[in-house]
């Protein structure tokens, strides 16, 4: 049986607290699961996809998903991500990389915008 990880693949921020709180997030996320997960930065964070892809083949990990957690499929989705990953599996033939699909297809999504506004709004739904 392959061991398993999770990567949570952000965008990045200038801002500490911004890539402070993604991280807290990943850190919930993985008490909760039943294997590891960890966060990584497409830019403007470290670590980079590419750090968590290393460390995580190191530590014996053959298969490893990675969760785009992108709002929308922009340039970085469709295209950087994809081409990146390719590059990773070259490095790295036996290793099983796996790219789910961003929040962009998250069919609640729109319910939480849905609920937010209409909350906010005092209008119900």
């Amino acid at each position: 049986m392959k061991k398993q990880a999770v990567i949570i693949l952000a965008h990045g921020s200038r801002n500490k607290q911004a890539r402070e709180s993604f991280v807290k997030m990943v850190s919930v996320l993985n008490k909760r699961s039943g294997s590891p997960v960890v966060p990584a930065f497409y830019s403007l964070g470290t670590p980079t996809l590419t750090d968590a892809v290393e460390d995580l083949a190191s530590g014996g990990y053959s298969r490893i998903i990675i969760f785009p957690y992108f709002l929308f499929d922009g340039s970085h989705v469709q295209k950087d991500i994809p081409a990146l990953v390719t590059e990773l599996k070259g490095k790295h033939p036996g290793l099983d990389l796996q790219v789910l699909k961003s929040l962009e297809h998250e069919p609640m999504m729109l319910e939480i915008v849905f609920q937010r506004i209409w909350e906010f709004s005092g209008q119900g739904g």
